[in-house]
């Protein structure tokens, strides 16, 4: 009973924005910002929101420090993207390792509204590095969903800093918007510990997707 001529099928405004972007400012550019080698790989670890599992931030440090002394490739850099929900001060003082970059935080909360905001500069940036990190490592979420838009592998991991598997992240491997690309997409990836996480880097680090460099 509608009338098609007023309808038109879009999907996902979000997806569009990502899809349709190009890159403002060069990968020099952020090689630059972030001090770091312009040809090393690029993955971004994206954060949950604090309070879900309270010590991520050791988790990423566990990560990175196998890395260092596991991967086979040694131009492997994580750039730590916060969640919105992080205060932009959350580990800046902190000792990180070499290899694990943190990222400008754009992201303020707006009293008033009600609403985490995030500035015209962070969502630019957010859009370049989406299309200049080659991996994403996160538990499963709508960022994994944006790298996979862009024919990009994803990591999701389910453990904890002692890198077992933790329980309290089986919920998002068993989200209904997310549970069946497992089946059906082979850049999907999923660790259960930190073993199986190594395992799967070194693997992927082999493929052409992630020996890419520019």
């Amino acid at each position: 009973f509608l009338k098609n001529s007023i309808l038109a099928v879009s999907g996902n405004p979000s997806f569009d924005a990502i899809l349709n972007h190009k890159s403002l400012l060069t990968r020099r550019f952020y090689s630059k910002k972030y001090n770091i080698n312009v040809k090393s790989k690029w993955i971004l670890y994206t954060m949950m929101p604090p309070g879900i599992v309270n010590n991520e931030i050791d988790v990423v440090k566990s990560i990175c420090i196998e890395i260092a002394e596991q991967c086979i490739d040694n131009e492997v850099i994580i750039l730590l993207r916060k969640n919105p929900n992080h205060h932009k001060n959350d580990f800046k003082n902190m000792d990180l390792p070499k290899n694990l970059v943190l990222l400008e935080h754009f992201c303020n909360y707006d009293k008033e509204k009600d609403l985490i905001v995030q500035s015209k500069e962070g969502e630019y940036e957010w859009l370049d590095l989406l299309h200049y990190c080659t991996l994403n490592i996160s538990v499963p979420s709508t960022v994994t969903l944006e790298f996979l838009m862009l024919n990009k592998p994803v990591l999701n991991i389910g453990f904890g800093p002692d890198g077992k598997f933790n329980n309290l992240l089986s919920q998002h491997f068993d989200a209904g918007f997310y549970r069946d690309i497992f089946k059906s997409n082979d850049l999907v990836h999923k660790a259960k510990n930190l073993n199986e996480f190594m395992k799967i880097i070194n693997t992927l680090l082999k493929t052409k997707i992630l020996k890419k460099t520019y």
